[in-house]
């Protein structure tokens, strides 16, 4: 780590660490400038940020800090490792493709809530080039990683289409976070199928909320392109189905309707 930030790159005369400190920055001027700076630097800043993806703090340091805490005659600034995970994952979402390995990113994304979120923000700012490890990425034993995995597809959009298959058989997953995600990314990507579209109306009767609520909100992204299929459903034996179908329909056509349009006071009387 010490060679690294030795030989660290930089732009406009300012090391890269500096401009990852000010990514954090109260004022969104001061962090556009960073994250202008950090594009800049591009595939020079990745030898660093994959060292700060991982960093750690030593058992002394930890203790050395909990000891200065204690006393409050002289300040000391030091940057814990969790700190510097951060500012690495936000460089990484202004990186994109040009960023570390998406493995990389992964590992980053089980150092807690916050660092799943900047994470899955990074990984989806890949784009299709992470589509096929995300995808594997969704097998993993680890709940929370799957969960990131579906979220970084939904990032993506338009542009995870092979990664249906994958999402549609991980509404059924028995996380309802994964659950969750795999609706929302499905309404992301955006491609109408059949099977899709029944899965979907399968996850409106989901115990968990955010399911229903993902699910609903894929479906009726959807629009018209989906009326023919839901009409399908209509005819089913199951109840839950037919009655999950209907619901969908009935919203898009509402979608549908022209806004009406206010009386002005003066004609009321």
């Amino acid at each position: 780590m010490a060679g690294l930030l030795w030989n660290e790159p930089a732009y406009q005369g300012r090391r890269l660490s500096v401009w990852l400190r000010e990514l954090q920055h109260p004022s969104p001027v001061v962090r556009e400038q960073a994250q202008v700076a950090i594009r800049n630097i591009g595939t020079k800043a990745v030898p660093l940020l994959r060292e700060m993806l991982h960093a750690r703090d030593s058992f002394f340091k930890t203790n050395l800090v909990n000891l200065l805490s204690q006393q409050s005659f002289v300040k000391f600034n030091i940057t814990m490792a969790r700190e510097r995970r951060i500012q690495a994952g936000l460089a990484c979402i202004e990186l994109g493709p040009k960023g570390p390995a998406i493995q990389n990113l992964l590992e980053f994304t089980k150092g807690g809530s916050f660092c799943a979120n900047v994470g899955e923000a990074a990984l989806g700012r890949i784009g299709a080039e992470a589509v096929g490890p995300l995808c594997l990425a969704l097998t993993d034993d680890d709940p929370k990683t799957r969960q990131v995995a579906a979220g970084a597809l939904g990032n993506i959009g338009t542009k995870a289409e092979k990664a249906i298959p994958e999402l549609t058989k991980h509404l059924r997953d028995e996380y309802g976070g994964v659950r969750a995600m795999a609706a929302r990314a499905l309404g992301r990507v955006g491609v109408v199928l059949p099977e899709v579209v029944r899965a979907l109306v399968e996850a409106l009767g989901d115990a968990d909320p955010r399911v229903r609520s993902n699910a609903d909100v894929a479906l009726t992204s959807f629009g018209v392109k989906a009326v023919p299929m839901l009409q399908t459903l209509l005819e089913e034996h199951d109840p839950d189905l037919r009655e999950g179908a209907r619901k969908v329909i009935d919203e898009i056509e509402k979608m549908k309707e022209p806004p009406r349009t206010a009386i002005p006071f003066r004609q009321i009387l």
